[in-house]
């Protein structure tokens, strides 16, 4: 769990092609002097220009900042904080029962055009509202903002107003999050125990959330999901292989307790998430922390995705921790976790955790996307962003 500040970075680039160097760089502090708020733990960009940065340990609910690119450029680097209510707009929520527990506001932001959606995984009601037999760790909600926050339908909503979904809800549900445009779908994951899949409409995100009953009471992926933990520790989609069509599809992480690896692929059809058969990528190694950070990008520029994978554990020898990513190219539906179509970088500091969160895009106009990887703990804990140029 991170508990430390973060500072955000911007690295502004006014030539093509340029190297980035020290003048380029922009520093975003957070706002408000609380120690240890995790400033910068999520992060999603609207193309209005605004950047919506979560700090989950802000307060024990949490908070979420929006700072707009022109004032950043503008030397005016003030975020404001997003006015959501968490103990007020959720159903049954009663801080006296919880008065230290920490909700982490922000852990997740999917950012559309129009506005975000962001997750209070560790939110829990009262224990006396809740049907006897119904208990977890956590339960988790979300919330959608717009200049108004609003409460989303999600599963514990839909139970206690309804009475079903009984057993979608809980174990820190919006821990991660994935927008996707071309199906219009927002998919929300709770990693804990064994994991679980919720999703919505992108167009209309206040109405009631589908559940991945229909995925999870598969024999297929029941086989899988009886081995595996942590089901959704990471989201990536794009087009990657599948087969000669355009289609969109999900690449959904796991792993074991001792943190071997899986990745599996669903795709979307009539509003339900369906396994793609016989296709997965594995994990060489254990306790690599493989498939907890991944992000889809076309680095070749073939209309393939590539799938980007961080392991933030990665070792070699008695270099614990460096961190690494791997690179697989898309384009083929069977071979996609095949040597000759994997690639590797590997990080170059000893516990740096290199890869623990990827993103991508074309930051110097030249047609190849750049790949934009952290390293939290590198140099003692300072921490460093490294882009590595698509090219």
């Amino acid at each position: 769990m991170f508990t430390k500040t973060f500072v955000l970075l911007i690295l502004t680039n006014t030539v093509l092609g340029a190297l980035f160097h020290e003048s380029s760089l922009i520093q975003i502090e957070p706002p408000d002097d609380i120690e240890n708020m995790a400033f910068g733990f999520s992060i999603g960009y609207q193309k209005s220009g605004q950047l919506v940065i979560g700090a989950p340990y802000n307060d024990l609910n949490g908070a979420v900042y929006i700072c707009t690119i022109e004032d950043i450029m503008n030397d005016k680097r003030v975020c404001q904080k997003a006015n959501i209510d968490v103990e007020g707009l959720t159903v049954n929520s009663t801080r006296e029962d919880y008065p230290d527990r920490h909700y982490c506001l922000g852990a997740s932001i999917a950012a559309t055009d129009d506005y975000f959606l962001t997750c209070a995984p560790f939110w829990k009601s009262s224990y006396d509202k809740i049907e006897p037999g119904i208990t977890s760790s956590s339960y988790g909600t979300c919330f959608m903002y717009n200049g108004t926050a609003h409460l989303y339908n999600g599963p514990y909503e839909q139970y206690i107003k309804n009475k079903v979904n009984r057993h979608s809800f809980g174990n820190g549900l919006g821990w991660t999050s994935l927008y996707d445009q071309s199906n219009n779908l927002i998919l929300l994951s709770k990693i804990f125990d064994r994991g679980h899949l919720s999703y919505i409409s992108s167009e209309d995100p206040l109405k009631p959330s589908w559940s991945t009953e229909s995925l999870t009471s598969t024999a297929r992926f029941q086989s899988i999901a009886n081995k595996f933990r942590y089901i959704g520790s990471g989201l990536a989609s794009g087009k990657f292989l599948y087969s000669n069509t355009n289609q969109t599809v999900y690449a959904v992480s796991m792993r074991t307790d001792d943190t071997y690896g899986k990745i599996l692929f669903l795709k979307y059809k009539n509003k339900k998430l369906y396994l793609v058969p016989r296709v997965s990528v594995d994990s060489e190694m254990v306790n690599t922390m493989f498939g907890s950070a991944m992000v889809g990008a076309d680095i070749n520029s073939d209309g393939y995705t590539e799938l980007v994978v961080g392991a933030p554990a990665y070792y070699e020898d008695d270099a614990y921790e460096t961190g690494a990513l791997y690179i697989y190219t898309g384009g083929d539906l069977e071979t996609i976790g095949s040597r000759n179509r994997t690639r590797l970088i590997v990080g170059n500091k000893v516990g740096a955790r290199f890869g623990s969160a990827i993103a991508s895009t074309d930051v110097d106009g030249d047609g190849f996307p750049e790949l934009i990887v952290s390293a939290p703990y590198e140099d003692f804990g300072v921490g460093a962003v490294y882009i590595i140029y698509g090219k």
